[in-house]
């Protein structure tokens, strides 16, 4: 859901500034946004840890989306916040994979099992049962800005109302996915240290395993 506010950048270069011209431009220029935290996540991981990295992303994505709402008409200020908030997406994928792998750890500690396999599949069941969920939310929100259900939304959004009710809701859903996701980080307790030690008491259960 955090992803959704991706969508507004090509309906305001289409319908708000009317130019096909600078969707090819902002589209090459948000296709860079996730690089500089991508290649920065584990420098900040090891210096901030990776439940703060989360925490703090998650965040200032919502402040910038916050910035958004209210500046829907300054298309310079409009894209920079855009951009930023795009930014922050960027360690993502690497901090969460890094972080499933160490509950992987966590979990051989526990009970002596991997579980990858598993969590794959048990992955995939969720995923495909939360879209069934999640992919209803953006067409609601929508309609709250005015673009009904089944509405032409190349019509809809020639209304100068109903296009900036639509953007504000759009981001609305940003705001309020980028809050949630911050939630269930607030109890993930497994520190750098922990995970550290685990890694120890693993390395010493092998050694022995080995030689018995």
């Amino acid at each position: 859901l955090k992803y959704g506010i991706g969508s507004i950048l090509g309906w305001y270069c289409i319908y708000q500034i009317k130019s096909d011209e600078m969707l090819g431009i902002m589209n090459t220029v948000i296709g860079t946004a996730s690089v500089p935290l991508m290649l920065l996540a584990p420098l900040l991981a090891k210096k901030l840890g990776k439940r703060n990295v989360l925490i703090w992303t998650n965040l200032i994505r919502a402040a910038f989306c916050v910035v958004m709402l209210f500046t829907m008409n300054n298309t310079i200020v409009f894209f920079v916040c855009l951009y930023l908030a795009t930014l922050t997406l960027g360690g993502d994928s690497v901090i969460t994979t890094s972080m499933t792998a160490e509950i992987f750890d966590y979990q051989q500690w526990k009970t002596g099992k991997r579980l990858e396999g598993f969590w794959q599949n048990c992955n995939a069941f969720v995923m495909t049962l939360c879209g069934l969920f999640t992919s209803a939310l953006m067409p609601l929100f929508m309609s709250f800005g005015g673009v009904g259900f089944g509405d032409n939304i190349d019509t809809a959004l020639k209304n100068p109302d109903i296009m900036y009710g639509t953007f504000k809701s759009v981001t609305w859903l940003g705001i309020i996915a980028s809050v949630i996701c911050v939630i269930p980080i607030i109890f993930y307790d497994l520190s750098e240290k922990k995970h550290a030690d685990y890694i120890r008491a693993l390395k010493i259960r092998a050694v022995v395993e080995n030689y018995k």
